[in-house]
């Protein structure tokens, strides 16, 4: 999955431990948010909480969220 892993720094790293979703890309203004689960509002609302700008939502499975996730935290350290 190709991500714009500057869009990561702007999650804590307590929301990135449990996150089931993931800044892809900036578009049109607004940021690509892939979700494991796009039904789970609670998801939804912290999403659009951490991107102000505004999100669209797409689909990735929980498993690619969190190899990305864990990809990051091992380059950041």
């Amino acid at each position: 999955m190709n991500t714009d892993m500057s869009l990561l720094h702007q999650i804590p790293g307590a929301y990135r431990a449990k996150a089931d979703y993931l800044p892809i890309e900036r578009q049109d203004e607004k940021i690509v948010v892939a979700f494991a689960n796009p039904l789970d509002l609670d998801d939804m609302e912290e999403a659009r909480t951490m991107f102000m700008e505004g999100i669209i939502p797409a689909i990735a499975s929980k498993e690619a969220i969190k190899e990305v996730y864990t990809r990051f935290e091992r380059g950041s350290q």
